[in-house]
C-alpha cells in the first residue's frame, strides 16, 4: 500500500467508522476515487513547509550544516515522491 492510499483509508476510516467496511475491497469505486482525491489534496497541500516546521526542525539543521532551503527542497522531494507513487 502507497502512503496516499495510506492517507485514502484513515480519511475513509475517520468518515466511515460505523460501517464495517474493509479498505479497498469492500470500498466502492467511487467512494475509493473520492478518498483517494482527498488524500492527494491534503498531501499538496503539505508540500510547502509551514514557519512552524521550519522553526521546529531548525535546530537539527543547524547541527548538521543544512540550510533551511535544502531542508525545504527535501521536504518537497518527499511530498512529490508520495504524489508520483502508484501512477
Amino acid at each position: 500500500m502507497t502512503k496516499l492510499e495510506e492517507v485514502a483509508r484513515a480519511i475513509y476510516e475517520r468518515r466511515s467508522k460505523r460501517t464495517g467496511y474493509v479498505w479497498p475491497d469492500d470500498v466502492y469505486p467511487a467512494v475509493r476515487n473520492r478518498c483517494l482525491s482527498d488524500a492527494r489534496a491534503a498531501i499538496e497541500a503539505l508540500r510547502e513547509p509551514s514557519a512552524a516546521m521550519t522553526v521546529g526542525h531548525w535546530t537539527t539543521l543547524e547541527y548538521s550544516g543544512d540550510t533551511r532551503e535544502t531542508c525545504h527542497a527535501v521536504w518537497r522531494e518527499m511530498i512529490d515522491a508520495i504524489l508520483s507513487e502508484g501512477k
